[in-house]
């Protein structure tokens, strides 16, 4: 099955680190109910602070500025479905509840595989820190 994604980023509370805080977790609550409830796959919130955020979450420095008028911390959102199990009027429930903005789409002909283990190699484990005995 086909799956897409949406990522947003939440207007109202850009720049009120307090509000970016109760944003995301009542964002998180909406989304892990739609979640258990199969009408989404997956989802990604966090709160962008600053450039290393913005690395870390793989988004356009630039183009979060646009979203947000170059001010931080904001709510960022990504959410991965079947767009056959979730309708436009939820998605329209979720965009004018917490104000979200489009930051980006995607869509993917072939369904991901079940994430599987992360191991890593035990010299890199033990050779974390070089030099440090």
């Amino acid at each position: 099955m086909p799956t897409e994604s949406r990522e947003y980023i939440a207007v109202p509370s850009v720049g009120d680190a307090e509000r970016c805080d109760e944003d995301r977790l009542v964002l998180s609550f909406a989304l892990r109910t739609r979640y258990e409830e199969g009408r989404i796959q997956g989802y990604a919130v966090r709160v962008i602070h600053g450039p290393d955020s913005i690395i870390d979450e793989d988004l356009e420095a630039d183009e979060v500025a646009a979203i947000t008028g170059g001010a931080l911390p904001a709510v960022w959102c990504n959410i991965t479905y079947d767009p056959d199990a979730i309708s436009e009027s939820d998605w329209s429930g979720l965009v004018s509840t917490f104000g979200l903005r489009v930051y980006a789409t995607g869509y993917d002909e072939y369904p991901k595989r079940p994430a599987e283990p992360l191991s890593w190699p035990t010299d890199f484990i033990e050779n974390e820190n070089p030099g440090s005995g």
